[in-house]
């Protein structure tokens, strides 16, 4: 639904993928953060960008401030995960060095291949993952959770870029 071009059938998928995340949600309700990939598509990066900016303040603030001030979020297991700030350090340095890597593949892969919009999306959506990630690093377990659904695209995303690139085909 996210790769989909043609803005005709785009309204029609889209709300199809909304139905689909909310049937989700019945199993499990971290499935409602896909909901984000409708926004993501239309985003330039450079907004991105600043949103991760934004997360950085975010997650600083969160780890500085009472667990006490968290205590309107009344979404059980979630709350019980944010009365204990517990940063996984590893966790945290294993994400940032693989967005600075991935991040450095998009950007040889931008200047050395023709544009493709598929792999920008992927990038996009992986990207969104990692922000919500700095957002939540206080909470390691919240942290490494919510945004495995878009950390998956790492998979997929990394070898496309390699693939794709000129400098990394020998």
């Amino acid at each position: 639904a996210i790769l989909v071009k043609d803005n005709s059938k785009a309204c029609e998928i889209n709300t199809a993928y909304i139905i689909a995340c909310i049937i989700l949600s019945t199993i499990h309700s971290s499935s409602l953060i896909l909901l984000i990939l409708l926004l993501v598509r239309k985003l330039r990066i450079r907004v991105l960008y600043v949103c991760l900016a934004g997360a950085v303040m975010i997650g600083c603030f969160i780890y500085f401030v009472p667990a006490s001030f968290f205590s309107f979020i009344n979404i059980g297991s979630f709350q019980y995960q944010i009365q204990n700030t517990s940063i996984s350090y590893i966790g945290l340095m294993e994400r940032i060095v693989m967005f600075i890597i991935i991040t450095w593949v998009y950007k040889t892969f931008e200047k050395s291949s023709e544009h493709i919009e598929h792999i920008q999306i992927l990038y996009k959506i992986y990207f969104t993952g990692f922000i919500i990630s700095i957002v939540c690093f206080p909470w390691g377990l919240v942290s490494s959770r919510l945004p495995m659904v878009m950390k998956a695209v790492e998979v997929l995303l990394f070898p496309m870029l390699l693939k794709g690139n000129r400098m990394y085909r020998q």
